[in-house]
């Protein structure tokens, strides 16, 4: 009789453990494997990293390898690091295994290290119920996590299967003037150079931790050279730009102590424009829309968030081919380049980014000679803003200065970005 007892109060104290434990799981929830438990919502879940916006108000940053137990109170689409989609619903179980039922393949015990994004579902009717009296959901997809634009470039954003095409325009103006008034009062001198620039660019996830990409430039420049009313002259041209493409790879996840690490590998064709003109024809110089070059780029770039800002930054070794232009033979050698930058995710549908670029240009070798002082220098910084339309488009205005002669004339330029 007292096992019976026994046996009777250990099975009432279960059921009101697992009361307890489903009672304490109504909102999204993350179990740890230090034992902690925090509820509250779900805002991004990817990359390595969860977003988790805490009952009490906070925001706070969770690393996917140090969780155990996941459980939500809405049906997600869940892209896994192979590339396979599932879509359900993650269940409370109190054996803290993380446990993905789906309507299509039951339940599932899953490692939420293995997860590589979650869309959430929901639904316009809250159920329906189809031909068989099954309970069925109809929905479609939220609006996706803060577009992180401003890290194009420097960490693998797209996963396997996922592709974006970006379209953008870039304006630049350069204007010199002097007044000329030995010969009349309105009488100028002035020099002007005008740039439109418009690329397109495809990205695509081509395998897990892999991003591959493809631009395509063409530009419409304007030059005018005054020297008086008597004396105007000018030219434009529609040319096609440089065509570059390549890779990036994502080396490092970002840890709780060290940053994400991407290597990056491109190639530049000298599809564009480039002459070096003589003393007559040097006022055409602007025209130039290539550096008349094959190119062969290697880099490293880096991630790291630090609520709530994201600190971003990368390094790039390009090294140039000889080529014979206008009858010389020039050889530019190489360069380098590098970028540290900032930016805030404010909200899912408005992210700020700043960065500050900076280059060197080695001396180039023209018929076997070293060209002194044709080495640059160039510095610039940009501020951006991009700012998610709808589910699928991104817009991003930036603007560009230019802190130093070698860096050229400042830009102002657009991009529109649909992922598919």
């Amino acid at each position: 009789m007292k096992l019976k007892k026994v046996f009777f109060s250990c099975t009432i104290l279960f059921f009101l453990i697992s009361l307890l434990f489903i009672a304490n799981v109504k909102a999204d929830t993350v179990f740890l494997k230090n034992g902690d438990i925090i509820s509250g919502n779900l805002v991004t879940f990817g990359d390595g990293l969860c977003i988790f916006n805490t009952k009490y108000g906070s925001t706070i940053k969770i690393y996917t390898n140090e969780i155990i137990n996941l459980y939500t109170k809405n049906e997600y689409e869940v892209l896994f690091v192979s590339g396979e989609k599932i879509k359900g619903r993650f269940t409370p179980n109190p054996e803290k295994k993380t446990v993905l039922a789906s309507r299509k393949f039951g339940k599932l015990e899953i490692d939420p290290a293995n997860i590589s994004s979650l869309i959430k579902i929901f639904s316009t009717n809250e159920s329906a119920v189809n031909e068989q009296g099954e309970n069925q959901t109809f929905g479609k997809k939220e609006e996706k996590s803060p577009p992180l634009n401003f890290l194009t470039g420097s960490t693998v954003l797209l996963s396997p299967g996922i592709y974006e095409v970006e379209m953008g325009l870039m304006y630049k103006q350069s204007r010199l003037e002097n007044s000329l008034t030995n010969i009349g009062y309105f009488q100028r001198s002035a020099y002007t150079a005008r740039r439109l620039e418009a690329a397109i660019t495809g990205r695509a996830g081509l395998y897990n931790r892999l991003e591959g990409w493809l631009t395509i430039r063409g530009t419409y420049s304007y030059v005018q050279d005054v020297s008086s009313n008597a004396y105007v002259r000018d030219t434009d041209s529609w040319d096609l730009g440089d065509i570059s493409g390549g890779l990036q790879y994502l080396l490092f996840h970002e840890s709780e102590t060290f940053p994400a690490f991407s290597a990056l590998i491109s190639v530049n064709a000298p599809t564009g424009e480039k002459n070096y003109n003589d003393i007559v024809n040097r006022w055409k110089d602007p025209l130039d829309n290539g550096n008349g070059h094959w190119g062969l780029s290697l880099g490293l770039s880096f991630v790291k968030m630090t609520d709530p800002a994201i600190l971003f930054g990368g390094f790039t070794y390009q090294h140039s081919l000889p080529s014979k232009i206008d009858g010389y033979d020039i050889d530019p050698r190489w360069n380098v380049n590098g970028y540290l930058g900032i930016g805030f995710a404010l909200n899912e549908k408005l992210s700020l980014g700043g960065r500050f670029g900076w280059g060197y240009s080695t001396t180039m070798i023209v018929d076997g000679n070293k060209i002194h002082g044709s080495d640059s220098e160039p510095m610039d910084i940009s501020f951006s803003a991009s700012y998610r339309l709808n589910e699928n488009w991104v817009t991003t205005p930036e603007v560009t200065y230019s802190l130093n002669d070698d860096a050229g004339t400042p830009s102002l330029s657009l991009k529109i970005a649909r992922r598919f």
